[in-house]
């Protein structure tokens, strides 16, 4: 994996953290809810790294 790869990753990760935080602060999310997404995002960032 390069570098840029890498960065973009990182990018995309702490934007989705961002919204995430934001979503919970302002009560979108349930603890629930977040359980079964934060499975679903690494279940996909395991699928990208395998296929890369």
């Amino acid at each position: 994996m390069c570098l840029s790869q890498l960065a973009s990753q990182i990018a995309v990760i702490f934007l989705l953290m961002l919204l995430g935080a934001l979503a919970r602060q302002l009560g979108f999310l349930s603890p629930t809810t977040i359980n079964y997404l934060t499975n679903l995002v690494l279940y996909f960032l395991r699928l990208y790294t395998k296929s890369c």
